[in-house]
């Protein structure tokens, strides 16, 4: 037993009934020291001898949070073989005790109060928990949450690109981005971008929504972020979207709904006045897109973390999927 602890160690480990009652306790549930010295109404001082040499055996496998240490009867699969055969037979025995019957029931109280510990913070704290919840966790780590449902196998097109701003993010989720844009200069401002973040899986092509430089269901999803108002054919444009996706694959429009800011016309150079649910749903199913769900999108947030005033703007983001039979 060259390779095993000292046996001397295994046996004295096993030779004491409190001992014989933590590793009971600590064989399906992890505890804490003070756990452990409420349920065995003990000292601390006394449990922590205990436990010291149940690890100094190798039956335990601690895990320290902070200033608490937690413990838990390390597996019999990961243990020698002697060992496992040792506990076998004097858990067997342990477990019949009328101590460590009483023990279970102490576990089982002092995981409810637990849960009541809990339940009764929730109910106190409910009215405030958005402003507490904040401070723990920021709204990025639930959009990472969400991110982390789309396949990272995917290989990706975002229409109309431009600078890169839906560009860059896709990019660090899925295995490759082609991004298409009809402005040399904006693709040469998300190059450097791209180059700037170290992400080497984009690639960017020169191409009108229209008639894009993508072959016959080459991409497994489609995006087109603030761009098909802008098309001179939106039809047409989606049609294009779904030529190039596989089929099963999902083309995504990100836009603005129907408005009457004139100004924009001349300003920005919009074609359209943004669009409704009805006219995304008709164009889509000319296209073999299967509708699935239209999302009203939040509002725009500006630097001080308020609403902007263009806020009466609002968006929306379309999704279909592609017919699996569909010759286009």
């Amino acid at each position: 037993m060259t390779n095993y602890p000292d046996p001397i160690k295994i046996f004295k480990a096993l030779s004491d009934e409190t001992r014989l009652r933590i590793l009971c306790l600590l064989e399906n549930q992890e505890l804490s020291v003070n756990d452990i010295v409420e349920i065995l109404d003990s000292s601390q001082s006394r449990i922590s001898r205990h436990l010291t040499v149940l690890k100094e055996a190798s039956f335990l496998d601690c895990r320290r949070e902070g200033t608490w240490a937690y413990y838990r009867k390390a597996e019999n699969a990961g243990t020698p073989p002697e060992m496992a055969q040792a506990w076998d037979l004097a858990g067997k025995w342990a477990k019949e005790r009328q101590e460590v019957k009483q023990d279970r029931k102490k576990l089982q109280e002092l995981l409810q109060n637990k849960r009541k510990r809990s339940h009764k913070f929730y109910g106190k704290h409910a009215g405030r928990w958005d402003e507490i919840r904040a401070t723990l966790c920021g709204e990025p780590v639930t959009y990472q949450a969400l991110e982390a449902l789309i396949p990272p196998t995917l290989t990706t097109a975002d229409i109309g690109t431009g600078t890169g701003h839906l560009l860059l993010p896709l990019a660090r989720l899925v295995k490759k981005v082609i991004g298409v844009d009809h402005s040399p200069e904006m693709l040469s401002v998300a190059r450097e971008k791209a180059k700037a973040a170290g992400l080497n899986n984009i690639e960017l092509r020169v191409g009108e929504i229209d008639e894009l430089p993508l072959k016959n269901g080459e991409v497994d999803a489609a995006f087109a972020g603030l761009v098909l108002h802008h098309a001179p054919d939106p039809a047409a444009a989606i049609a294009e979207m779904a030529r190039i996706v596989k089929p099963r694959g999902i083309v995504t429009v990100i836009d603005l709904q129907s408005h009457n800011e004139e100004w924009m016309r001349e300003e920005l150079a919009d074609a359209w006045l943004g669009f409704d649910e009805s006219t995304l749903e008709r164009w889509f199913k000319k296209a073999s897109l299967k509708p699935i769900r239209w999302l009203e999108g939040l509002p725009p947030i500006g630097e001080d973390g308020k609403t902007t005033a263009r806020a009466k703007l609002k968006s929306f983001i379309y999704y279909g999927r592609k017919e699996r039979n569909s010759s286009k």
